[in-house]
C-alpha cells in the first residue's frame, strides 16, 4: 500500500515505522470497535493540562492484528506467526493508535520520541486496556512540548507495557 494513500499526512514522526504501522492497522479496520475514535470525540491540545487522563481504551489483539503488524514490518519469522504470542512493539503500536484516536493534533505537530518498557508477554487471547496521562505540557517560545505517559494492562490487571511519548506542537494561530 502506498504511503500517500494513508490518512494523517501532517503527523510527522521520527519513529516513522511505528506511526506507519498504526495507520496501516487502522486502515485495515482491525482495531476493536471499543477504540475511542468510535465512541468519543477527540480532545484538543489546548484543553489538556498536566494530570489529564484520557479515557481508557479497551481492545483485543487478534491474530489478524498480529498478521497485519508482521506484514507492515516485513517480519518473516515464524515465532509470532505460529503461536498466540503478540510482538511487544505491536502492543506499543496499538497503545499509540488508541492515543492518536483520542487526541486532536494541530497541523505541524511532530512526534519526537517514544519509549516503551515491555513488562510481560501478551497473547492473542488477552484483552488489553491502554491508559494515557499528560505528564508534561510546556511552552518554549513558539513551540509547545507535550509528553504523555502510557500504560497497558490485561483484563486481570497485569501491566504489560509502560512508556511515554512526546510531541512538539506549533503555537496556536
Amino acid at each position: 500500500m502506498a504511503e500517500e494513500a494513508w490518512p494523517r499526512p501532517t503527523l510527522l514522526t521520527r519513529t516513522k515505522v511505528s506511526a506507519n504501522i498504526c495507520v496501516y492497522i487502522e486502515h485495515l479496520g482491525i482495531l476493536s470497535p471499543e477504540m475511542p475514535s468510535r465512541a468519543m470525540p477527540r480532545v484538543e491540545y489546548h484543553q489538556l493540562e498536566v494530570g489529564y487522563e484520557f479515557p481508557p481504551s479497551r481492545y483485543q489483539v487478534t491474530p489478524q492484528t498480529v498478521a497485519a503488524y508482521l506484514e507492515a514490518v516485513d517480519e518473516p519469522g515464524a515465532l509470532y506467526r505460529d503461536s498466540d504470542l503478540v510482538p511487544p512493539l505491536a502492543v506499543g503500536v496499538l497503545a499509540m493508535a488508541a492515543l492518536s484516536d483520542s487526541l486532536s493534533f494541530p497541523q505541524g505537530a511532530i512526534h519526537v520520541s517514544q519509549e516503551f518498557e515491555f513488562l510481560a508477554t501478551v497473547s492473542t487471547k488477552d484483552t488489553l486496556t491502554s491508559h494515557a496521562r499528560v505528564s508534561r505540557k510546556q511552552d518554549r517560545g513558539k513551540l509547545r512540548l507535550l509528553t504523555i505517559d502510557l500504560s497497558v494492562l490485561t483484563e486481570e490487571g497485569r501491566e504489560v507495557l509502560t512508556g511515554k511519548t512526546s510531541f512538539i506542537l506549533p503555537e496556536p494561530r
